[in-house]
């Protein structure tokens, strides 16, 4: 059997630009019942588009990046998912709020590993280590974004004070403490525009469709066919990525 980490210098040579998929960006732990307007409950899917402010510096083409985040959602789990190459690579990212469980999911073609953690108050999720803190800046402003009534904060990463973004969420979902266990702990909404920025990648994210839905338990189970990994397997993988 090869090794995964073997497998991965065979088919990441440097510079194949897959580094937006070893991110996998922000998860949010919808941690109480969906009810809010719109005909939204408990269980449903959020589409977010990803885009890249500094693309015209980025080493990798612009095929190889991803695209879109897709958050499954449901009582008190989430399941965040993003793909490349058409699928033949993936990162998934499983929480459970009631266990106080994290499962991070990857797929290199026909490699599946997964990694399981849990947490403690206070704790941050492996995938978030290396993210770099947020500073925020509330502003008056409300703002309609696909459809909804969203605030407007300023936000900045610690030590890159030059390159502001803007954050809006909202709190017409009806979701108490949705960014529990991320770096936007502090903000009470869900983030309908964020950035993101790890391993030297930034990425701004957009919501373009909030959707209710019949979301199946299996979707926050791991797959038999995947090989459980140790920590340091995965942030190997993340970094063998970069």
């Amino acid at each position: 059997m090869v090794k995964p980490l073997c497998l991965i210098k065979r088919v990441f040579k440097p510079g194949f630009g897959l580094i937006a998929l070893s991110l996998f960006l922000l998860v949010f732990t919808f941690s109480c019942n969906f009810n809010g307007r719109k005909g939204i409950k408990d269980e449903g899917v959020i589409e977010y588009s990803i885009t890249y402010p500094d693309s015209a510096t980025m080493r990798y083409e612009s095929n190889m990046r991803p695209e879109k985040m897709i958050v499954k959602f449901k009582e008190k789990k989430t399941l965040t998912n993003i793909q490349g190459l058409s699928g033949a690579v993936s990162l998934s990212f499983i929480h459970n709020v009631d266990e106080r469980l994290t499962i991070i999911l990857v797929k290199l073609f026909n490699k599946k590993l997964f990694y399981t953690e849990k947490y403690n108050d206070g704790d941050l999720p492996l995938v978030y280590s290396q993210m770099p803190k947020v500073m925020l800046e509330p502003t008056s402003d409300n703002v309609k974004f696909q459809g909804y009534d969203c605030f407007r904060y300023i936000g900045v990463f610690e030590g890159d004070s030059l390159k502001k973004f803007d954050i809006l969420f909202t709190n017409q979902i009806g979701i108490e403490n949705p960014n529990e266990k991320t770096p936007y702990a502090s903000i009470n909404g869900l983030l309908m525009a964020f950035t993101v920025k790890l391993y030297g990648q930034t990425m701004n994210l957009r919501a373009i469709s909030i959707s209710k839905g019949n979301v199946h338990d299996s979707d926050f189970e791991v797959p038999r066919d995947y090989e459980m990994v140790s920590k340091e397997t995965i942030n190997d993988i993340f970094e063998l990525m970069n």
